[in-house]
């Protein structure tokens, strides 16, 4: 049976260094998207990242040049990737699809247990609920005992803590999101009692005002 193939993606990479890089070339085939490789290029010329990125950056564009991992830029898309990761345009989002889209091209041509390796929870959670039977994605800690005991599981690697994390981080941002929308909706309606009150009581300054703005008389 082929050994399986670990992905990682810029997380992973970047909260490593070159012993946990060599230990985990034997347990797998490691390899890389062009699109993180592009992304670490980035970070260790000191694009907006600090010192010790900078650093661990470097020494992986070192690292790659003399090892046995390899770059790939096998794609895949699927619509329900796009929708989770591909709503918002920031470079970190544009980045999540790409290393998304580059495990599940992976999975369907390679014949093999894909796994892509993240600490993004989001990117988890897409690529967890794609119900592709040969990828999954893992946290860095777990790949990181398997390096220790050199063999990767053999049972099914789809973790539900996992899973249940970051669906808990995605209904948390929701929330978030639900607090901010019900307290602008509460400050507009302040304001049309507000305004409503002033008519009322001093129709003609405020008749005055809403002259001003130019708008339509809505207040009755």
């Amino acid at each position: 049976m082929s050994a399986p193939i670990l992905l990682f993606d810029r997380t992973a990479i970047l909260s490593s260094d070159s012993h946990f890089w060599h230990s985990v070339s034997a347990i797998g085939t490691c390899m890389i998207a062009q699109a993180v490789v592009d992304e670490v290029s980035s970070v260790a010329s000191g694009f907006g990242s600090d010192k010790n990125q900078v650093a661990i950056a470097s020494e992986f564009q070192r690292f790659l040049i003399n090892s046995n991992w390899q770059v790939t830029d096998v794609s895949g898309a699927d619509p329900s990737l796009t929708q989770k990761l591909g709503s918002s345009t920031s470079r970190s989002s544009r980045l999540d699809l790409a290393i998304a889209e580059c495990g599940y091209g992976l999975a369907l041509t390679s014949g093999v247990e894909v796994i892509l390796v993240t600490d993004t929870a989001f990117l988890l959670l897409a690529v967890n609920t794609l119900n592709q039977p040969n990828l999954t994605s893992v946290p860095l800690s777990a790949v990181r005992k398997w390096s220790q005991n050199r063999k990767i599981p053999s049972q099914k690697l789809v973790n539900p803590t996992i899973t249940s994390r970051a669906v808990t981080v995605q209904n948390a941002n929701y929330a978030r999101l639900n607090k901010f929308v019900v307290t602008i909706v509460g400050w507009i309606l302040i304001g049309a009692i507000g305004l409503v009150a002033w008519r009322s009581l001093q129709p003609k300054s405020f008749n005055q005002f809403w002259q001003k703005t130019g708008l339509p008389n809505f207040i009755k």
